[in-house]
């Protein structure tokens, strides 16, 4: 996994140096992190290098090659947890009106294409795949994830919380969450018990497993599970998991972004589809989707039953 860091022209000589004292002051494991360098003037050239895994080492070759010019404002690299930008990701509030009661009241004032869209999404979702994210902590990741989930129909991603929540950015999710079910625990046991309870096998993602997401799909109710950027899974979870798997990999790299993996182990399990929702889960993710879909949707509800 590589990634970038920027600096002065004048100062490449050194950069390597710095970059590795700032990725070890950030992270505090020099094998991995993110790094940010920034020219203090404006229109300076800035040299891009990559920050590989393994030793934090920084590519001295071909100095001068892909050197830009940066335009005076700075620009960062990484989506920090407390950036404007990153929003606290919650489960989805319970409906406070039946189902068919919102769906009765709201379907009139959706055009008919946007309620078709509905019925087609909720067709395809499934409740027998579901996503646990185990401590992830950079938001960038968390969204991609979600916008992953949503576009191979699993609809219920379970959270594991690191120390500092879980958080996502609002520009890379653009409320992705919103039409999908986000279940939050503080440990690794409680999120284990509650998939056992629902009949889940549980699948943590590993290096060097010899199983293959292609291997589990035959699996009914499946749970798979990745761990924390930098960690991975947490022992915890390991040791609750009936198993492991990994991606088959071909090239030099050993690793994927977890979003990139969570995204290719998604759609190989529901590439030949996985079976729906029963009628009454169905009708429930058409009425929260319509509740999404409907600005001032309370009202139209309280108007419709006629307590406005």
């Amino acid at each position: 996994m590589g990634f970038t860091a920027e600096w002065p022209q004048d100062e490449a000589d050194s950069a390597p140096g710095d970059a590795r004292r700032t990725l070890q002051s950030e992270s505090g494991d020099q094998s991995t992190g993110q790094v940010r360098l920034s020219a203090a003037a404006a229109g300076r050239r800035l040299c891009r290098r990559s920050v590989f895994r393994r030793g934090a080492d920084v590519s001295g070759r071909h100095a001068r090659r892909g050197c830009h010019r940066r335009p005076q404002e700075d620009r960062s690299i990484e989506v920090r947890a407390d950036d404007p930008d990153v929003i606290e990701i919650e489960g989805p509030p319970a409906l406070e009106q039946p189902s068919g009661v919102v769906i009765e009241a709201l379907s009139p004032v959706v055009t008919s294409e946007r309620l078709e869209r509905i019925d087609q999404v909720v067709r395809a979702r499934t409740d027998e795949l579901v996503l646990v994210l185990d401590g992830i902590t950079d938001p960038h990741n968390a969204s991609a994830v979600l916008r992953s989930a949503d576009a191979f129909g699993v609809q219920t991603v379970h959270v594991i919380v690191g120390q500092h929540g879980f958080r996502a950015s609002r520009g890379v999710s653009k409320g992705t969450h919103r039409w999908l079910n986000v279940v939050r625990y503080q440990s690794a046991e409680a999120c284990a018990r509650r998939l056992r309870q629902d009949g889940y096998a549980i699948y943590v993602a590993a290096m060097g497993a010899d199983t293959t997401p292609k291997d589990l799909r035959d699996t009914p109710r499946l749970a798979v599970v990745f761990g924390n950027e930098h960690r991975g899974v947490s022992p915890e979870m390991r040791t609750l998991a009936d198993g492991t798997f990994a991606i088959p990999m071909r090239g030099f790299v050993e690793s994927l972004n977890i979003s990139v993996a969570a995204a290719i182990t998604m759609q190989t399990l529901a590439r030949d589809g996985r079976p729906g929702l029963g009628p009454e889960r169905h009708q429930e993710l058409k009425a929260r989707f319509l509740m999404n879909s409907v600005k001032r949707a309370d009202q139209v509800i309280e108007k419709f039953l006629g307590n406005d």
